[in-house]
């Protein structure tokens, strides 16, 4: 299996507007993978959503640390929502479920 790694630069994401969101997505070995880079509350989070063979959600606060962690992985949007308090990031996730982002 090849794994693809897109990332942009922090500064460049950083720079966003609250409302805008940026979404890649491509296809490797029969699972889809779609990243979306969301602002909530003044901080960056990559979630990154995988269907197909294998189905999970992995999300990860951006940040300039070389030492960061993989982020928290999930076995379906539920597992996500009930792991956050925060009501945007909650209706961020159920969007994204949805397919309204």
């Amino acid at each position: 299996m090849q794994i693809l790694k897109i990332s942009l630069p922090l500064q460049y994401i950083n720079n966003l507007k609250q409302k805008e969101i940026m979404t890649t997505q491509f296809t490797n070995s029969g699972s889809n993978y779609k990243t979306t880079k969301l602002i909530i509350k003044g901080n960056v989070w990559s979630v990154l959503v995988v269907s197909g063979t294998c189905n999970y959600v992995s999300i990860l606060k951006v940040t300039n640390n070389p030492y960061r962690s993989c982020g928290k992985q999930f076995k379906n949007f539920d597992a996500a929502q009930e792991n956050y308090k925060c009501v945007e990031m909650k209706t961020a996730l159920l969007k994204l479920e949805t397919n309204l982002i």
